[in-house]
């Protein structure tokens, strides 16, 4: 997830660049309105998954027959839905107010 560019430089997932610097220094990979919260919250937390049954071969052996695991994968798509519908430069905007 973070990787070293420089020395002093880290990237994450190439969304956010960290400079080491007395002042600490935040740059943006791509333009804010090409960011959405989703790729931020999957560089900090990871694969968003409301429940251990939807991580496939490792998750819940009774995914075919349990009756909940559909409920948890349109939870799962609608979380990912709307945090693709809100970019970087919306908060902003938002913040601004």
């Amino acid at each position: 997830m973070m990787e070293l560019t420089r020395k002093g430089e880290y990237a994450i997932r190439g969304i956010i660049y960290l400079a080491r610097l007395p002042q600490g220094k935040v740059v943006l990979g791509r333009p804010a309105s090409q960011i959405t919260l989703r790729e931020v919250v999957e560089a900090v937390e990871g694969q968003i998954m409301p429940n251990r049954c939807l991580m496939g071969e490792y998750g819940c052996e009774s995914s075919r027959t349990c009756l909940v695991h559909p409920v948890w994968r349109t939870v799962q798509e609608k979380v990912v839905e709307i945090l693709d519908g809100v970019t970087i430069e919306e908060l902003a905007k938002s913040a601004k107010r």
